[in-house]
């Protein structure tokens, strides 16, 4: 079978794809659906402390109070007054929040106050880690305005006793309790996340690499040299289509594999009807990314044209069948397009042979089976495309413009 064997070194040659759309990106599915948690919060509510450092070149009251009110809200760290220092606390994280207090700021905001003038600004800069220090910011600022607003209220007051006012009303508090919004999941909803990942991972893998052989053994040279040679039509598109087959065959295998392997306790839970239909959903899907990569390498796609095609048909594909937001929560207007695309059918399959129970009847399964059905007609419509297509085709003077193919046998 001299087909067959090409079609396998055109894979291992191009084996990277092979490795990243179905390996690479069915073991991220892993880690996706393993982050599903039903664990409850428990425990009392507990605001996480930031870490801060103030540079306080005023020593003044006003400023005083701002390193007292910080000190009630987060946890210091001392920081030497110097511009490396400085910079070198932000950039490694050794801190949330910086402050510098510049020399006269006292002085600046009483007199701000009373001409009712804008406020003097301290230089706050942020860790780019994480929002803590923006939040401690956001407190600052409101110590500082509830500072002015009783000076203007009690001008004749002390600075220091008003700074102490201002951070007691900070100090109130309210009582708070957590309201457990935790569902129950269990591993077939894993399992089920699991399968509906691999939308996109089985649909791209399958059609960047069915597309690229198929784009190679299409190129005129090729087809000229098997058309001349003593192996029959027939018997070459036989081989041929054996060869894109088998691939397909393969990603399914491990696909469902893996999530089998890793979800075991799944096919105890949906039983093993629920398990067969839910083998046969997938297998229907790789079989209409097989139909889908017949259109791009009859057509004379690149490589570069079957990433492309591959990875934004499978997204879109992906996101109207439920992978990354449910069906259940998508507006009638979205739910009606999904309709006419296969992820839709290939999630509603899903939910279908979950439920079969253990007992299946035809009528329970039903539903999964339809849903399979319309799959298969997706894909056999993709098919005949694929069909007119390569006829077309084989009657163009240039068929896909050899000279520019990059060489892909190594």
């Amino acid at each position: 079978m001299p087909v067959f064997k090409c079609i396998l070194k055109i894979l291992r040659a191009n084996i990277t794809f092979f490795l990243i759309y179905i390996i690479g990106l069915s073991f991220m599915g892993i880690g996706i659906a393993s982050s599903l948690s039903s664990e409850p919060t428990t425990g009392a509510f507990e605001i996480d402390r930031a870490t801060y450092a103030v540079v306080d070149r005023d020593k003044s009251a006003l400023s005083e109070g701002v390193s007292a009110f910080l000190g009630e809200h987060g946890d210091v760290v001392a920081v030497e007054d110097d511009e490396f220092s400085l910079q070198n606390a932000i950039a490694k994280g050794a801190v949330d929040y910086l402050l510098v207090i510049p020399a006269g700021y006292g002085e600046q905001f009483a007199q701000a106050v009373r001409d009712g003038k804008e406020l003097p600004a301290m230089d706050a800069t942020y860790s780019f880690i994480s929002l803590a220090g923006i939040f401690m910011d956001q407190q600052v600022d409101g110590y500082v305005s509830m500072v002015r607003t009783l000076m203007t209220a009690h001008p004749h007051d002390a600075v220091a006793d008003l700074a102490t006012q201002a951070a007691e009303y900070f100090e109130d508090s309210v009582d708070a309790s957590y309201i457990s919004t935790a569902v129950d999941v269990s591993a077939a909803d894993q399992f089920r996340v699991f399968l509906g990942w691999s939308i996109y991972t089985l649909f791209t893998g399958i059609v960047v690499c069915v597309g690229n052989i198929l784009g190679v053994m299409g190129r005129p040279d090729v087809r000229r040299r098997n058309l001349a040679s003593a192996l029959p039509q027939g018997r070459y598109n036989l081989q041929l289509a054996l060869g894109c087959l088998v691939i397909t065959l393969v990603s399914w295998g491990w696909t469902f594999g893996l999530g089998i392997a890793v979800y075991h306790d799944a096919a105890f839970s949906i039983d093993l009807a629920g398990v067969v239909l839910c083998g046969a959903a997938m297998l229907a899907l790789c079989l209409f990314a097989f139909s889908f990569a017949l259109i791009l390498g009859q057509s004379g796609a690149s490589l570069l044209a079957c990433n492309a095609w591959g990875n934004i048909v499978g997204l879109v594909i992906a996101f109207l069948g439920g992978t990354w937001v449910p069906l259940s929560l998508m507006s009638p207007e979205v739910l009606a397009v999904a309709h006419w695309l296969p992820g839709y059918w290939y999630s509603s399959a899903l939910e279908g042979a979950i439920t079969v129970g253990a007992t299946p009847t035809l009528a329970g399964a039903m539903p999964a089976l339809q849903c399979i059905g319309v799959l298969l007609l997706f894909a056999a419509a993709c098919f005949c495309i694929s069909l007119v297509v390569a006829r077309l085709r084989a009657q163009t003077s240039e068929a896909g413009g050899n000279l520019t193919a990059p060489a892909t046998l190594s």
